[in-house]
């Protein structure tokens, strides 16, 4: 079954898989319990709460992700595939929670001198009670209009398509290295969730991706953030997700990179999402451990 979006729902309708999603949203919502506050996670006021960072490359859903979990996606109404380009540092407060802020600074490198400074700094004092880093295998969206503009681009598409994703996992390593510098300099318990978003646009080179991320620096920076906070006081985990399903385009809808890969329909995107919630509400019942 095709809808006008030209994504594959599979054999379910689209108004039941979005149905079934906001479900699990409401039950990650409903069945979350807050800590209680400790000296290493102190009780604070809603205007300056011990929040969630989400951070990462632009281009890879940090604000889809963020209003997911605060509660102010609708998914019978919003329009995810298409990509507004953040340009100021996005907060918002959970609608169930005044004490928790998700904080989401812009991710195109052009803006990250402005954003990432500060924010990288409220990680090593402690503000952020977890910190979520979002990539996508190499599959951002960049901020070009059209092929013919980006600095890469030689005429051959698929060349393009190719380096574009080599390049956009270096410049993941690299942001990746910075945020996990600032975490284990952390003065309090942290929690670190790596996620892999856009799964349906690679799901066919999920080995590849594994091992890509599996290799160095990625275990050295773990190990760093392991020892700077404390065994005891740092909790990590990765996981693949699929936020929405979309072909991969660039700003203009006439400039698609890349199509969604055959056969990853909406049941195995409720699959990620359960599975990110899931592990969600194991990082809360963990903050809560003495």
């Amino acid at each position: 079954m095709g809808d006008k979006d030209g994504i594959p729902w599979g054999t379910l309708a689209k108004g039941a898989v979005e149905g079934v999603l906001k479900g699990i949203a409401d039950w990650f919502r409903g069945r979350k319990t807050l800590p209680p506050p400790t000296p290493d996670a102190p009780a604070t006021d809603g205007a300056n709460p011990r929040g969630i960072l989400i951070i990462g490359p632009g281009g890879v859903g940090k604000t889809t992700l963020a209003r997911m979990l605060s509660g102010g996606f609708d998914w019978l109404s919003d329009d995810p595939w298409r990509y507004d380009e953040s340009i100021t540092t996005d907060r918002l407060l959970l609608e169930d929670d005044p004490r928790t802020e998700i904080v989401v600074p812009p991710g195109q490198e052009h803006r990250r001198n402005a954003t990432w400074p500060s924010t990288l700094a409220d990680v090593r004092s402690g503000k952020f009670r977890g910190v979520i880093f979002l990539a996508a295998n190499g599959h951002h969206t960049p901020t070009h209009e059209r092929f013919q503009d980006h600095p890469d681009y030689q005429g051959d598409k698929d060349k393009f398509v190719k380096r574009l994703v080599e390049e956009q996992r270096t410049e993941e390593v690299r942001t990746f290295e910075r945020v996990a510098v600032a975490v284990a300099e952390s003065s309090k318990k942290v929690w670190f969730l790596h996620l892999i978003g856009k799964q349906d646009l690679w799901i066919s080179k999920q080995a590849e991706a594994e091992a890509f991320y599996a290799a160095e620096p990625y275990p050295e920076l773990i190990d760093r953030m392991r020892r700077g906070v404390g065994e005891s006081r740092f909790w990590y985990e990765r996981l693949s997700v699929c936020l929405v399903i979309s072909n991969w385009y660039l700003k203009r809808a006439d400039q698609r990179l890349k199509s969604n890969e055959s056969g990853y329909d909406h049941r195995r995107q409720v699959e990620t999402l359960r599975r990110l919630f899931e592990v969600m509400l194991t990082l809360i019942e963990w903050e809560q451990e003495p």
